[in-house]
């Protein structure tokens, strides 16, 4: 009795936080209108001043005294936004509203007089990621504007540059996450703060709260999106991009120098290390404190001397960018839940042959059980490391014009994910084999907005994987009411095929054999060359249609009649082992001899239960 009520003491407390989570955290906020810019004078300098995670302007008074004495007429601009760990706020929508303050307030200076000839973006943490994303919005770079009326690769045609962004001098970023954060260790972290950051990852989930810092974790949407555009921006201007200078604190535990990639592709990124620093007293800069007047000097130096002289005294370590410019067509590879990629190596050196301009890259992610692919927030944790992974790429292969895909199984979930959920991500040509993408997948639309080029999918006639497990998520999405939900996002493309004309040219069926067969380079030993000519091909015309698919004998007019039904019935083939699992735990509760430790036993059935769905 003792033990039962201290699980349900347990268990009450669990509930009540959960729930006070709920009630209390959330909100969005949107000052950016209302903020007022503080007048000195008639100066011709604006310094717009953004807050970090958990803060407000009022924390930022040491940065504003330091601006105050290094411009005593400047004008500031130091909105406030909802940003406490639990806040629901959308950094792209502050952005976008802070992109059209911005170009309000530039000319209305115009209107009034001279206007302003300089101005100084600062931002402290994730103040300083939505001064970056305010200046490419600026710049025309919206492929996640909240205003965009599709999801492309941008600026959109007739979409000009802002009038504000010509004045800015420079961008300057406090301990700037421009990687996001990540719960895996770092150096500088300690324990308590590893706990506390996962802790309350899974209290952000669990309530449905916390979306601005689940926003900007390691790959995430706001974050790749960012680092995309900024890559792409640098490429295409790079003699326009206003320099960005990044100070660092040396013991900082959310930041390394290592998460500037993207920023270090540009030529005048400006990197500033600062001493007996970390995330939080990056921006604590009062005179009763050496160190603090250390910071001071320093964010002095970062706001007003030359850029000349900044970027020859305070180089990035470009050593942290291993750029190779020969290669020019990047090829990901990605393996499923139930492989280990053996299949990868001949595929890698069939694709490599086309000589040094190809390189390809074998993602291979850590084991995946069922358990996890039936978990969204586990699905959607390897789409963001896909995407963190791309855009590494990107910035490493500063000539690559040409990112493509080949993937099996739970691989194609990832690639479809990214480009459903990544409005930037953009592919040249995608092989899948064994799909497990939904069949009604939006193909059409992302074909007309130039996100990817061509689509091969192979599909087996006896792949039971496929018809039954992935085909019952489609099933329940065709419910009433259902079909928005993003939790059901896989389906049986891989067996019934898709149905957008624009993923049917090159999808081959039925090959022999089940869930791997198209992958079975052993018995098929032509099947790589020609992956690797559908990926390669300057040009798919009519004439190489018969040539980049699996050869003739090789297909079955018909798939297995058993996996068929049995995919048109896969509710019931899940709900018998729903029942299976429930008729078990009756029986645990109805079994005599256990009757004082029923609780125990139906707990360890449970496990019991979770363990093998963990382990196949």
């Amino acid at each position: 009795m003792r033990l039962r009520g201290y699980g349900l003491a347990v268990f009450a407390v669990v509930a009540l936080v959960l729930c006070a989570t709920a009630i209390l955290g959330g909100g969005t906020s949107d000052d950016f209108a209302q903020s007022p810019i503080e007048k000195h004078g008639s100066s011709d300098t604006l310094v717009v001043l953004l807050h970090a995670l958990g803060s407000s302007p009022q924390d930022l008074v040491h940065i504003k005294a330091v601006v105050r004495r290094s411009f005593p007429n400047a004008d500031m601009l130091s909105p406030a936004y909802l940003a406490h760990r639990l806040a629901n706020t959308s950094p792209t929508q502050l952005a976008a509203k802070l992109d059209r303050r911005l170009e309000e307030v530039y000319a209305l200076s115009k209107f009034s007089g001279p206007g302003y000839g300089k101005i100084i973006l600062v931002g402290h943490s994730i103040g300083a990621l939505l001064a970056r994303r305010t200046y490419l919005y600026g710049k025309g770079y919206r492929s996640d504007h909240v205003e965009a009326e599709a999801r492309r690769l941008l600026p959109l045609p007739g979409v000009a540059p802002h009038k504000w962004v010509e004045a800015v001098d420079r961008i300057i970023l406090l301990a700037a996450m421009n990687r996001g954060w990540d719960t895996r260790k770092i150096d500088n972290r300690t324990w308590p703060t590893q706990i506390k950051l996962q802790a309350g990852v899974a209290l952000a989930r669990a309530t449905d709260t916390g979306k601005l810092p689940l926003s900007l974790e390691r790959g995430a949407p706001f974050i790749s999106n960012l680092r995309i555009d900024w890559i792409r921006m640098v490429r295409q201007e790079p003699s326009s991009v206003r320099p960005v200078v990044q100070l660092l604190g040396d013991r900082d535990d959310l930041v390394t120098p290592g998460d500037d990639l993207d920023a270090i592709t540009a030529p005048n990124f400006i990197f500033m290390r600062l001493d007996d620093t970390d995330h939080a007293n990056i921006i604590r800069m009062s005179a009763a404190d050496p160190t603090a007047m250390r910071r001071a000097e320093v964010f002095e130096q970062a706001l007003r001397e030359p850029l000349d002289s900044l970027r020859a005294n305070h180089p990035p370590n470009r050593g942290l960018l291993i750029s190779d410019a020969k290669v020019k067509h990047i090829v990901f590879i990605k393996h499923g839940i139930r492989d280990m990629a053996d299949w990868s190596t001949p595929l890698r050196v069939e694709l490599e042959k086309s000589g040094e301009e190809t390189h390809v890259i074998i993602e291979k992610f850590p084991y995946f059980s069922m358990l996890s692919f039936l978990v969204l927030w586990d699905r959607q944790g390897q789409v963001r490391r896909f995407v963190d992974e791309y855009a590494q790429a990107l910035a490493e292969f500063p000539n690559a014009t040409k990112v493509s895909f080949v993937g099996h199984s739970f691989g194609t979930y990832i690639l479809s994910s990214s480009l459903e959920r990544y409005a930037s991500v953009v592919f040249h040509r995608l092989y899948f084999a064994g799909s497990v993408v939904r069949r009604d997948f939006a193909w059409g639309e992302l074909k007309q907005a130039s996100r990817f080029g061509d689509i091969r999918s192979d599909r087996a006639a006896s792949d039971w994987v496929v018809a039954i497990f992935p085909r019952f998520f489609e099933q329940i999405r065709s419910l009433p009411g259902m079909r928005q939900s993003s939790y059901f996002d896989v389906g049986s493309a891989g067996f019934n095929g898709f149905i957008s004309d624009d993923a049917t040219r090159y999808e081959y069926h039925y090959l022999k054999g089940g869930h791997g067969a198209a992958l079975e380079f052993t018995k098929n030993r032509a099947q790589p060359a020609s992956i690797a000519q559908f990926i390669l091909a300057p040009e798919l015309t009519p004439q190489l249609h018969a040539v980049v698919g699996p050869k003739e004998e090789d297909l079955l007019s018909e798939p297995d009649w058993t996996t068929r039904i049995l995919g048109q019935v896969a509710w019931l083939v899940w709900l018998t082992i729903v029942a299976a699992i429930v008729l078990g735990a009756y029986a645990i509760l109805r079994i005599e001899v256990l009757r004082r430790g029923r609780g125990w036993a139906l707990v360890a059935y449970l496990g019991i239960i979770a363990t093998v769905l963990n382990t196949f």
